[in-house]
């Protein structure tokens, strides 16, 4: 059985696009006179190209759809006229690169430009950290104290290299600190320079007013002259890119740049390929780009793995292991493995950050999240310990009972009693909301976001006595979350919001802004959206919680992997509690996402001729 035949295959809608693009594109490969064995293969290549794009995948391997030898299966598909395999593409509609990918041409563009973007980034000639030696001494001081004997302090060492740099790369899960490596980072480029203009973004809303307060706290300890010239606002990548609410273009791209010297980009695991490179090529000639994110978290939903590919090599070359020591002291002989061959154009420019300052060595927390990255069984073993921070629960078969509900209603108890006190204070009650989520692998069955969100729903409103008919789903105190963008009202997918009596009859919607504020919504006016009580884990990435519910279906499904897992535990910050069979856990835990995607190839192709730029980072 190929990819193309496994379950996560097409579902009904993208069987009826399938089929559309199939019927067109057949329709001129016969005008072009294809013999019938082109035709045969061009369809199945259309329909495997459809499911890879639901699997979030850039393109398929034509090896997986040849039923004859590949050869033959080329030649006859390159017979259509409507097939390139020319490597800088071209107007064809599909394109079959050297490396046996297969791929819809706009993904393939995506990946071209997004690779020789950031291979000029990546290839301009390093600047010297080492004048800053002091400044990165006095910025890390306090790092010493938590480090074994001998173990170098990577935040320190990836604020150097992003000095040194135009292009840092900064991989790291919840407690690495990273947003502490980039306050130290921002302050050595504002001594460096006080009118360098800095501007920070995020995916998403909530991600993005995460990141500030979270760099806010972080700079805390640095000297009022630096804190008063750091950003006191983020972006969404849409909000950054100007985004038009009746075009799918943004005002800036690369005639129309952003007006900024450094970019730093967090949860950088979630954009996906098309909107990496249109946020790439919107940079100045000369900007600073500092990738932060997590490679061990669920890609964008969207097609592509842009983060997880670009930090794939860790490695530095000798020469700048050398740099890094001038810069900070550690020894070079500490710094990283020498860089591997295999995204040679990006050496350099990637640090993993692998001391966690949150979790101890004694939390069952953080002991899950380290084997679930990896995939080891010792996981279950973790949860079998049941500490005061992990409870594994394993649900009857069937709908989740009644009591569970009631369980799961209880991490809002908090919340529930703002509202019995008719809180009226909307920052307060989305404050009391937000420290507790129910969250779930799937949107549809019994275990699924809609089925337990509606139980929850119900539950609440009778707790509330605020019960009313289907057709009126609001009340005091609901949350809301966002399911579609709307760049008018500068709301966004995922953004969670709490409703109020708008005191004449009606609701509103009130939502946190970055900047720290709060700003309302009439409840009339939102775009697609839904009661929050229960997300998937997938619109889950970007946010934090103090406590943490999972629920994994009864039935073995594509989408229980061990990425899902550990992006679902690294959302709690105290309290995580997983419902789920245990041999469902293992399940998820032994499946890893394999999304295909040639970007890595494409970075190769973009080295080549192997030209350098001799301006300054």
């Amino acid at each position: 059985m190929t990819a193309f035949d496994s379950p996560r295959a097409i579902d009904r809608g993208a069987r009826w696009f399938a089929q559309g693009m199939s019927e067109h594109l057949l329709g001129i490969a016969r005008r072009n006179g294809a013999p019938p064995e082109s035709l045969a293969i061009l369809e199945r290549a259309v329909d495997a190209l459809v499911a890879a794009a639901r699997a979030g995948e850039t393109c398929a391997r034509f090896e997986d759809l040849a039923e004859v030898s590949t050869e033959a299966s080329r030649r006859a598909l390159l017979a259509t006229g409507l097939v390139s395999d020319e490597p800088t593409a071209g107007t064809l509609p599909l394109v079959l690169d050297a490396g046996g990918r297969l791929y819809f041409a706009r993904y393939f563009d995506y990946e071209r430009r997004l690779a020789a973007a950031l291979t000029t980034l990546a290839r301009c000639a390093p600047r010297s950290a080492a004048e800053q030696r002091e400044s990165l001494d006095r910025l890390f001081e306090r790092n010493a104290a938590a480090l074994d004997p001998g173990e170098p302090d990577w935040q320190k060492l990836a604020a150097a290299l992003a000095l040194r740099s135009r292009l840092t790369i900064v991989s790291g899960g919840p407690g690495t600190g990273k947003t502490t490596t980039l306050a130290a980072l921002l302050a050595c480029l504002l001594e460096r320079d006080p009118s360098t203009r800095i501007v920070l973004a995020a995916p998403t809303g909530k991600a993005a007013a995460r990141m500030l307060s979270a760099l806010g706290q972080a700079a805390a300890a640095l000297p009022e002259t630096v804190r008063s010239l750091l950003p006191r606002e983020s972006y969404t990548v849409h909000r950054l890119l100007g985004a038009r609410a009746q075009s799918a273009g943004f005002r800036h791209d690369a005639a129309h740049p952003l007006a900024l010297d450094a970019l730093a980009l967090d949860e950088a695991s979630m954009i996906d390929l098309a909107l990496a490179t249109r946020l790439v090529e919107a940079l100045p000639a000369d900007a600073r780009l500092i990738l932060l994110g997590d490679k061990d978290q669920l890609a964008s939903v969207e097609a592509g793995s842009v983060f997880g590919a670009l930090c794939a090599n860790p490695g530095l070359s000798p020469r700048c292991r050398q740099a890094l020591e001038d810069a900070t002291g550690i020894p070079a002989a500490a710094i990283a493995p020498s860089a591997g061959s295999s995204l040679a154009p990006l050496a350099d420019t990637t640090i993993w950050l692998v001391r966690n300052y949150r979790f101890g060595a004694g939390s069952a927390i953080g002991r899950l999240a380290a084997a679930l990255r990896s995939g080891d069984p010792a996981a279950l073993e973790v949860l079998a310990e049941n500490a005061g921070e992990l409870r594994l629960h394993a649900p009857p078969a069937g709908p989740l009972s009644g009591a569970l509900i009631e369980e799961l209603l209880g991490g809002y108890a908090d919340f529930i009693a703002r509202l019995r006190g008719r809180q009226t204070d909307p920052a307060a009650m989305l404050e009391a909301f937000e420290r507790y989520r129910v969250l779930a692998a799937v949107r549809r069955g019994s275990r699924g976001v809609e089925t337990v969100g509606e139980a929850l729903e119900q539950r609440l409103r009778r707790a509330l006595g605020r019960e009313a008919p289907r057709a009126n789903p609001w009340f005091h105190g609901r949350p809301v979350l966002i399911e579609r963008n709307d760049y008018a009202l500068g709301l966004y997918n995922g953004d969670v919001g709490i409703a109020t009596e708008d005191g004449r009859g009606g609701f509103e919607v009130w939502f946190a802004e970055a900047s720290g504020g709060m700003r309302t919504v009439p409840a009339t006016r939102l775009p697609t959206h839904e009661t929050a009580l229960a997300m998937t884990v997938h619109r889950a990435q970007g946010s934090e919680f103090d406590r943490v519910a999972l629920i994994l279906p009864e039935a073995d499904n594509p989408v229980l992997t061990r990425e899902l897992l550990y992006t679902a535990v690294t959302r709690a910050r105290s309290e995580v509690s997983i419902y789920s069979a245990p041999e469902r856990f293992a399940q998820a835990l032994s499946r890893a996402v394999r999304r295909s995607g040639g970007l890595g190839a494409r970075l190769e192709d973009a080295a080549q001729p192997p030209g350098t730029r001799e301006s300054q980072a």
